[in-house]
Parts: C-alpha cells; sequence; structure tokens
C-alpha cells in the first residue's frame, strides 16, 4: 500500500493485491533475495525524518556500510567540505530548508563529481526534468533492504 497526500492537492491511495489462482491453491513462498553485503564503504545519509534516518543507518551497517548521517541538506553539504572519505550520498528528495536532495548532489559533486548519488523519496511524479543535470536512481520508499544493498552495489561498481 502506498499513500501520498499532498495539503490543497488531495490523496492518493494505491493499493495492490496479489492475483488470486484458479485452483485457488497457495502459492510456494517466494524465497526472500539476500542483501549485497557492503564492504566498508562510507555512506552519506541524509534523511530528514529521525526515525527513517535511525532505521536506514541500522539497514546499511548492517549490511556491512560504515553511515555518516545529516537530518538536512545544509548538514549534509557541511559533512561533505570536511570528509574526503565519502563513497556515496544516499538523500530523500523532498528535506526542509533550501536544500532539497537534487540540490544537495549537484552541490557534493560540485565538490566530487563521481560520488554516486541515490535518491530516495515516497513522493511519487518525480521525473529526469526535475532531477534536472543531478540524474540518478529514485528509490520509492520504502524500500525493501534485499533492494537498497542491490542498487547501493550497482552504484558503487560505477
Amino acid at each position: 500500500m502506498r499513500l501520498y497526500s499532498e495539503e490543497n492537492v488531495g490523496t492518493t491511495i494505491q493499493l495492490t493485491l496479489p492475483c488470486g489462482a484458479e485452483t485457488n491453491l497457495r502459492e510456494a513462498p517466494m524465497q526472500e533475495a539476500l542483501p549485497i553485503p557492503g564492504e566498508g564503504q562510507s555512506i552519506l545519509l541524509a534523511k530528514d525524518e529521525r526515525d527513517l534516518l535511525e532505521m536506514t543507518t541500522n539497514v546499511l551497517e548492517d549490511q556491512g556500510y560504515s553511515v555518516l548521517r545529516a537530518q538536512s541538506g545544509e548538514m549534509a553539504l557541511q559533512i561533505a567540505q570536511v570528509r574526503a572519505d565519502i563513497d556515496l550520498l544516499l538523500t530523500d528528495v523532498v528535506m526542509p530548508g533550501h536544500i532539497d536532495g537534487f540540490e544537495l548532489a549537484k552541490r557534493i559533486r560540485a565538490l566530487r563529481p563521481e560520488i554516486p548519488v541515490l535518491y530516495t523519496s515516497g513522493h511519487t511524479g518525480f521525473t529526469a526534468v526535475k532531477m534536472r543535470d543531478m540524474r540518478a536512481p529514485l528509490l520509492q520508499k520504502p524500500c525493501p533492504p534485499a533492494k537498497l544493498a542491490e542498487v547501493i552495489s550497482d552504484a558503487l561498481k560505477t
């Protein structure tokens, strides 16, 4: 289930249900993909929601990454200006203040052009045009840990 609501605009609810089988028999359980482990790489994580910041930090650390946490774009930029060991930026798109995820990626790439960027958002409708020149994969929240690990691993390979 996904829920998106914006004041003075409206609410969208998406509910996805599994298809039934003709014989109405139970399907075999799907095997859960094992997360691809990190190798101690440093991830700059920018999320304004304290609970999601904590939860995502725990997931990333469990996967073998070192996490630098920031609760705003401004804080993440300050960290990036003093730390040269950042291997990847994982940022929410929508954050309070003057630096959203797209602007943060732009400013960090001005410091370190080679750094991979991944965006996360609970909102839909972000297009390549809205990303401007800071195009990068966009993960919809909530994102399962195995999917997050896969996308991070792919981004670090490039």
